[in-house]
């Protein structure tokens, strides 16, 4: 199976795994399902004239206490604590980080 490797998600995809047993892409779901939660519906990227919004539903599907299904949302809250404190804010700050992000 191919890694997720691409874009800021797949930096961080690739600097956990050598530390985990999670699945890549279970990291790679639990990390964009997060942060799309944190940064809610507000902000979108328009294509033609639908609006794609960050917020994502998944399900991972895995053997019960073996999957590592639970170890892959707790490396990403890991990751995403810091994030979360400075998005909770307020929808500006929202709008201001989310920017930040694409202009790196």
């Amino acid at each position: 199976m191919r890694q997720p490797t691409t874009g800021l998600a797949g930096d961080v995809v690739t600097t956990i795994d050598p530390h985990t047993e999670a699945d890549p892409v279970a990291i790679l779901l639990q990390l964009l399902t997060y942060f799309g939660n944190v940064v809610g519906r507000a902000p979108y990227y328009q294509v033609e004239g639908v609006r794609h919004h960050a917020n994502l539903f998944h399900v991972l599907v895995g053997q019960s206490a073996k999957g590592r299904k639970g170890t892959a949302a707790g490396r990403v809250q890991q990751v995403m604590k810091g994030l979360r404190r400075a998005v909770v804010s307020g929808p500006h700050e929202r709008r201001a980080l989310v920017r930040r992000r694409i202009d790196q």
